[in-house]
């Protein structure tokens, strides 16, 4: 891929995760339904398909827009940022890089997502 190609990749990951985010608080949030927050998912979804390394750096935007918008808090940063890592490397040294991996890291990433508010 060349450095365009490259540009235009994360540009689009970007305007995908601002429109994720604008989806997730204003359409999502008024559902009476106990629903898994989109920033989490797709961290795990760009730690899966571009590694380790980019998968921190999405998570850590996924996490600076998550504080920005009054969610969270702060320690959203640092932990979406170790969720993508994370899923970046279980899917580089122990899963698979395709559909299968991912349903896996999502599911955990959930449950951990879940588990960490509730307790």
């Amino acid at each position: 891929m060349t450095r365009k190609d490259i540009t235009i990749k994360w540009i689009a990951y970007l305007v995908g995760l601002v429109v994720i985010s604008a989806f997730n608080f204003n359409v999502l949030s008024r559902l009476p339904l106990a629903l898994p927050l989109l920033l989490p998912m797709s961290a795990v979804a760009v730690g899966v398909l571009e590694g380790p390394k980019f998968g921190a750096l999405f998570g850590m935007a996924a996490g600076i827009l998550a504080s920005c918008t009054g969610h969270k808090g702060l320690y959203c940063i640092p932990l979406l940022a170790l969720l993508g890592w994370v899923c970046g490397l279980v899917v580089q040294y122990v899963l698979r890089r395709d559909l299968v991996g991912h349903f896996i890291c999502a599911a955990v990433a959930a449950l951990l997502w879940e588990v960490w508010h509730v307790g």
